[in-house]
């Protein structure tokens, strides 16, 4: 009976009355009113009265007396008329400390309901993680984030959902969201872009690093500026990100943007398509590279000759990807869609280079169900997922314009090699806005995509889609280290561990900025758990 009465002094006056309704108890309210008369004269009572009676029930938590810490917290909920949140928060600690964990939670949103703060959202946390309910604890850690972004606690309670859910498969969303919302507290670092010269501000230019590079340094190439197509590569030092200007010799390409450079190979580069000043270019030039006795790279290009029957018509805006396929044949070049003079092609191409070095073969790939398509499209993504035990290479296609400039499109669709195979994916989630020139990377197995223009203005989020649950989540940055919207702009994958953004711009003209997106966090924790799953 002494701990019924315990129990009962702990429950607040409201709480009082719908536990004698639920319960059918009515005839007993005319006591619950009573004991409301009482309280409402307590209520009368000045604030720092009450204060006082939060101070014994502190007094109270400190000694480890957290029964008596909730009667008296519960003391002062009813002189103040519960509406002070702080009250509601130390009963949800004295209630944690209990392990009553549901109590906790019912003050926590009491507290939260009249003013949020950091140390509510994590006591609820809190009590969530002892339940288990990780994905409501991964949402109160997400709006305690946003308070304070690098809050050590918070950033403590997020490793704890992760370990417990990284080797839970039926638990692969709330183990994601806890990762993206941990991995980049430092969000995006903002770069000057500096050299004699730098790039100027582009718009539809292309980044790529050599992979006979050991350095593994950016190279730019091509792009719009304010008044000219650009003709010049750029070469970028990564212990300083400083711009120097690099020098190619051979027929090289006309200037030109919203072209592609593919890698082939450990020293070839392709680069195909693209604006010039004559419209749609159907050039395809061999960059060559080599490294000198003294360590210095060489590039040496050229233009290539087409020998077969048909190739493509002139394009600008596609996508090229290079598969490897696993029996060990020459890298191919996969083209898909761009724009032409008779409008936007939903074409897929495959280039070859031949043994030469000199010439390359184009030829259509032969859908096995050419009805089961994506449709015409520009200013799209493409990105290659590797093969394993279980399938071969895919070519992943994202968003784009349609016909028309405001056409856009917010579909995934996959491409199949071995089986020459489209199909399309049925994403749920965080679905992003439709939108094109926008860039797109594979890091393990999740598609990461940067800006890209709407219907409405220019992106500055970042959607990861987790392909094998056709999931999208938006990544959480903090609000001060987010990037700068832009569309039209260029980004390359650094040895997996970095994403390196330059230039691109508004409809108010290109930007001349660059930013850097660490995955190294993100990477640790997709790979503690793989190695979980398979212990």
């Amino acid at each position: 009976m002494e701990a019924l009465e315990q129990q009962l002094q702990g429950l607040s006056t409201e709480q009082i009355r719908r536990l004698l309704s639920a319960s059918g108890h009515g005839d007993l309210l005319e006591t619950t009113e009573k004991t409301v008369e009482v309280t409402e004269v307590e209520r009368s009572v000045g604030k720092d009265v009450v204060e006082a009676k939060k101070a014994e029930g502190n007094e109270h938590f400190r000694n480890g007396e957290y029964d008596a810490a909730v009667r008296v917290y519960t003391k002062c909920i009813d002189m103040d008329g519960g509406k002070d949140a702080t009250y509601y928060s130390n009963r949800a600690m004295a209630y944690l400390k209990l392990e009553a964990y549901e109590a906790a939670i019912e003050d926590c949103s009491c507290a939260l309901a009249i003013t949020p703060s950091i140390k509510t959202y994590m006591r609820r946390a809190n009590a969530y993680i002892a339940i288990q309910s990780m994905d409501l604890a991964v949402d109160d850690l997400h709006e305690a984030l946003l308070l304070e972004p690098h809050n050590k606690s918070c950033l403590k309670a997020l490793e704890q959902v992760i370990c417990h859910s990284g080797a839970r498969p039926n638990e692969r969303r709330t183990w994601l969201r806890a990762v993206l919302l941990s991995s980049f507290r430092s969000g995006w670092r903002s770069l000057s872009v500096k050299g004699n010269p730098a790039p100027p501000g582009l718009n539809g230019h292309a980044l790529f690093v050599c992979p006979n590079d050991p350095d593994q340094r950016v190279h730019c190439y091509g792009g719009r500026a304010v008044r000219d197509q650009q003709a010049a590569a750029y070469v970028m030092d990564g212990s300083d990100y400083s711009w120097s200007l690099t020098t190619m010799a051979g027929a090289l390409p006309t200037s030109r943007s919203w072209h592609s450079i593919s890698v082939i190979g450990d020293d070839r580069l392709c680069v195909y398509g693209g604006v010039s000043a004559n419209g749609e270019d159907p050039t395809v030039h061999i960059i060559q590279t080599r490294r000198a006795s003294n360590g210095r790279l060489i590039y040496e290009c050229h233009k290539a000759r087409t020998t077969s029957p048909s190739s493509p018509m002139a394009r600008s805006g596609h996508s090229a990807v290079t598969v490897c396929s696993r029996d060990n044949k020459s890298p191919e070049v996969y083209v898909f869609g761009g724009r032409t003079k008779k409008g936007v092609s939903a074409e897929l191409w495959r280039l070859v280079l031949e043994d030469d070095s000199e010439s390359v073969q184009w030829s259509q790939v032969a859908l096995r169900e050419p009805t089961n398509t994506p449709c015409p499209r520009d200013g799209h993504t493409m990105v290659l997922r590797q093969p394993n035990d279980i399938r071969g290479p895919q070519l992943i296609a994202f968003g784009g314009n349609g016909q028309l400039t405001d056409d856009k499109l917010g579909d995934v669709w996959v491409f199949d090699v071995d089986t020459a195979l489209w199909s399309k994916m049925q994403c749920h989630g965080d679905i992003p806005a439709p939108r094109s020139y926008h860039t797109s990377h594979l890091v393990d197995d999740y598609m990461f995509v940067v800006g890209g223009r709407t219907v409405e203005t220019e992106e500055c989020s970042i959607y990861v889609l987790d392909i094998d649950a056709q999931e999208w989540f938006l990544l959480p940055t903090p609000e001060k280290s987010s990037l700068t919207p832009r569309a039209w702009h260029a980004s390359v994958l650094l040895a997996q561990e970095k994403i390196y953004v330059l230039g691109g711009g508004t409809f108010h003209g290109p930007l001349r900025d660059a930013a850097v997106l660490d995955l190294h966090a993100f990477r640790s924790c997709v790979q503690q758990a793989r190695e979980k799953v398979n212990e």
